[in-house]
């Protein structure tokens, strides 16, 4: 062995030959310290596990440390190693467990929620997990997937059931939105649980924002919290500031002292040896990896969706528009295409009012997401976005408000010239970041510069639908590319995405307007029915 490291209280120390290539190794450690007075390398003992996974192989552990790592792995239960995780999921949940207060940060698609959940049945405490309203039902269906055995409540429903459920659940999990924190605060009771789980902990990013101070209070109460971030935090160093505020009080100063040693006038890292010092300071409660980091142990194409609510003032629209339309086919004998634009009709308005009138003051939830997922990929440099809308009229909205990357368009409406530059563009230069894409503009090209896409809307038709996620990972492509999904609960889009999937001839002959006699009246009623169940 060239490398030797023994225990030295809470230190690890670390001793070796000089040699080039051991200096190399070495700096492989992103949690190492050099201490110029006794001219050695150090690093905590909680950093055991990295330094045996970077230099575990030319590194001899003394007696003591050899102990630790056999009673670590001890704890280490077949939950934590289960056959779902992959390499690096198994490396997370070990990161996990073995810090009570902690930030994963992994990249988008690299499995952050089975990781948590895996951590949290090996841990086998409580956990009040808190997530956007819009991925509450993605908690649910890993929590199914994952840990089958495992009871949980989501908080949903009016005030009263709300209360009732917090007040009552005897789950080992409970699942809120943030919204929820600030509303229930008086039923919630932080003595029942152990564990705090902040899914997209950006969320707290605003220090004034009372949601912000609530998690912060809220946190003081847990012995465990994992927060959870695809954001490269490090590019605003100020928001990590905060979440580092939330997840481990104290370890970056107040604010004053955070700012003075690592920002400049205008709060970004005065130099590079500030964001080496920084990167240090929060490697020991930080685990990140990219995807291009770990692409070998990932799918084609993740799958991430996000469950979506109208607004108040959308699901009136809606409700009212769905009414007409039952109504009038009762009294009415219509034709099979009259009942298809009605469905339509219904599908516009989940995307927004204004697909239906130019003139509407009402908002669209789905489409704020969205802007905010834009915003939040292309914060990271690395990454580039297709979105995709059925729909023309829906890209003009979405241009009115992402002006600031200067985005492509490929749509039916282009000729030829200006299709082929935007593909050339979207696919060569790197300023070129964002390419909003119809279904009149799809065929043929290839966009497989993109790390990501946004399916907005579906066409309805999966055979359709997986030629258009084609067109950024085509076959004999080696990456990981991410496919968002956005659906509209409770809501005409819900229904046929996920009970009618089945019915792949219906929705190919029918919604794709192929065939459309073969579809009877009738049939598209009980679907338009189904969507008013809700």
């Amino acid at each position: 062995m060239n490398i030797k490291a023994i225990r030295e209280g809470e230190k690890i120390i670390i001793s070796f030959p000089f040699s080039a290539e051991n200096v190399r190794r070495v700096k492989e450690l992103d949690s190492r310290r050099y201490d110029p007075d006794r001219k050695i390398w150090w690093t905590g003992i909680e950093n055991l596990y990295h330094v045996i996974s970077k230099i575990g192989d030319i590194t001899e552990l003394s007696d003591d440390l050899k102990t630790l790592q056999e009673q670590h792995k001890n704890k280490i239960s077949i939950d934590a190693q289960a056959e779902y995780l992959r390499p690096y999921q198994k490396e997370g949940v070990e990161f996990l467990l073995r810090h009570k207060r902690v930030l994963l940060g992994d990249d988008p698609g690299l499995g952050k929620t089975p990781q948590t959940i895996a951590a949290i049945t090996q841990l086998n405490i409580r956990a009040l997990i808190v997530c956007p309203k819009s991925v509450k039902s993605e908690w649910a269906r890993m929590l199914k997937q994952f840990a089958p055995d495992t009871k949980f409540t989501i908080i949903n429903g009016s005030a009263k059931k709300r209360e009732f459920l917090w007040l009552d659940s005897i789950d080992q999990i409970v699942i809120c939105n943030y919204e929820q924190i600030r509303i229930d605060q008086k039923y919630i009771d932080p003595k029942k649980f152990e564990l705090l789980v902040l899914d997209e902990v950006t969320e707290c990013k605003n220090y004034k924002a009372q949601i912000t101070k609530l998690i912060i209070n809220l946190s003081r109460s847990f012995e465990y919290v994992i927060a959870l971030s695809g954001t490269p935090l490090m590019n605003h160093p100020s928001e990590l500031w905060q979440i580092f505020n939330i997840v481990q009080p104290f370890l970056l100063g107040d604010f004053y002292i955070f700012k003075k040693r690592y920002l400049d006038e205008e709060f970004k890292l005065k130099s590079k040896q500030a964001k080496h010092d920084l990167h240090i300071a929060i490697s020991r409660l930080m685990l990140r990896r990219k995807k291009s980091e770990v692409e070998k142990d990932l799918p084609p194409k993740i799958y991430l969706n996000y469950d979506i609510e109208l607004s108040d003032d959308q699901f009136e629209m809606y409700k009212e528009c769905l009414s007409g339309i039952i109504t009038k086919t009762n009294e009415e004998q219509l034709s099979t295409i009259a009942v298809l634009a009605m469905l339509t009709r219904l599908k516009q308005i989940c995307n927004h009012p204004r697909l239906i009138d130019p003139d509407s003051a009402f908002g669209s939830e789905k489409f704020e997401h969205a802007l905010k997922m834009i915003d939040d990929i292309l914060d990271n440099e690395e990454q580039k976005l297709v979105v995709f809308s059925q729909y023309s009229k829906m890209i003009d909205l979405f241009l009115e408000r992402t002006e600031q990357y200067k985005p492509l368009v490929i749509s039916g409406d282009i000729n030829s010239r200006d299709r082929e530059k935007a593909i050339y563009s979207f696919q060569n230069d790197s300023s070129s970041r964002l390419l909003f894409l119809t279904t009149a503009g799809d065929m043929g090209i290839t966009l497989n510069a993109a790390t990501d896409m946004i399916l907005f809307d579906e066409t309805w038709n999966p055979a359709q639908m997986r030629q258009i996620e084609d067109r950024i990972h085509g076959r004999g492509e080696k990456r990981s590319v991410n496919i968002h999904r956005l659906i509209t609960k409770n809501t005409i889009e819900e229904k046929i995405k996920y009970r009618l999937r089945q019915k792949q001839q219906i929705i190919s002959e029918v919604v794709d307007g192929e065939d459309l006699e073969k579809m009877k009246p009738v049939e598209l009623m009980q679907i338009l029915r189904e969507g008013g169940e809700a």
